[in-house]
Parts: C-alpha cells; sequence; structure tokens
C-alpha cells in the first residue's frame, strides 16, 4: 500500500482536480482492499498501529484542497 500511495502521492497536488485525484487513486483500490483484509491495522504494538493509521491518514490526505471526501457516501 505504501509503494502505491508513494506513486499516487505523486500524481496528486493541492491545485489538482478531482479527475486528477480519481486517476491517481483508482490504482490504489487493490491495494487498499488487501490491506484490510490482511493486516491488523489495530495491532498492539504502538508503533506498527500509528505507522498504520498513519498510512491510511496519508491517503486521506491526498484529497486536501481537492475534494471534501465526508461528502461521498460511506465515509
Amino acid at each position: 500500500l505504501w509503494q502505491v500511495y508513494q506513486t499516487a502521492r505523486d500524481q496528486v497536488s493541492p491545485g489538482s482536480d478531482v479527475d486528477r485525484l480519481f486517476t491517481a487513486m483508482y490504482p490504489m483500490i487493490p491495494a487498499i482492499d488487501q490491506f484490510f483484509d490482511k493486516v491488523l491495522v489495530m495491532h498492539e504494538d504502538r508503533a506498527q498501529r500509528e505507522a498504520r493509521l498513519g498510512l491510511l491518514q496519508a491517503i486521506w490526505g491526498l484529497s486536501q484542497g481537492i475534494l471534501d471526501v465526508t461528502r461521498l457516501e460511506g465515509f
């Protein structure tokens, strides 16, 4: 997930539009699905838990200044 996030991050900037954001994030879907299927985000080890939550927060942050994802169904 970290690798596909980095690729998406390189494609999106605060001045990007919604189409650019979705184009960058669409390839992340399989990695996100696999992450939630195979990784325990709320791990008992604090460092692992914080790293995993930080990655999810960084992914969320890709939309900053482009889209209010809280307005999308499911958020």
